[in-house]
């Protein structure tokens, strides 16, 4: 395959999403033991976007699945991605989806109820319905 500069960089070493850490791109150069300036230089290299803005998306990528396969409710969501107040989360996730986060797992559960009984525990396989799994949305 082919490897960016920003892939190499990243490498095994690409930070988790782990409960309570802010994850600022200062933080995320850290944990990658690289400057902040080289890690935005790299990533906007790569990918055309900061560092800060594929830190934001990936969050939001995440706050979706957790919306759309648990039950955990919208502030427990918003402090295991780091953010120290849940109605900031609600306003970025508005902003970033279109929709409040308990509108998008509303849309999610009438929209896919394979999905709904996935995430209760059961055994059933959302790639075994017969329609989507999920909407275009958290893809």
């Amino acid at each position: 395959t082919l490897q960016t500069p920003l892939t190499r960089l990243l490498g095994t070493r690409y930070p988790i999403i782990q409960g309570g850490m802010s994850w600022a791109s200062s933080n995320a150069a850290l944990a990658l033991a690289v400057s902040p300036a080289h890690l935005s230089r790299v990533a906007r290299a790569s990918t055309g976007a900061s560092a800060q803005r594929l830190i934001e998306a990936r969050l939001m990528r995440e706050a979706r699945r957790n919306l759309a396969y648990t039950h955990l409710g919208v502030a427990t969501i918003a402090y295991t991605l780091g953010y120290a107040d849940p109605a900031y989360f609600t306003r970025a996730f508005t902003r970033d989806a279109g929709l409040s986060p308990r509108a998008f797992r509303a849309q999610v559960a009438a929209s896919a109820p394979g999905l709904a009984r996935a995430s209760r525990g059961t055994r059933t396989s959302p790639s075994r319905t017969s329609t989507r799994p999920w909407p275009t949305a958290i893809v």
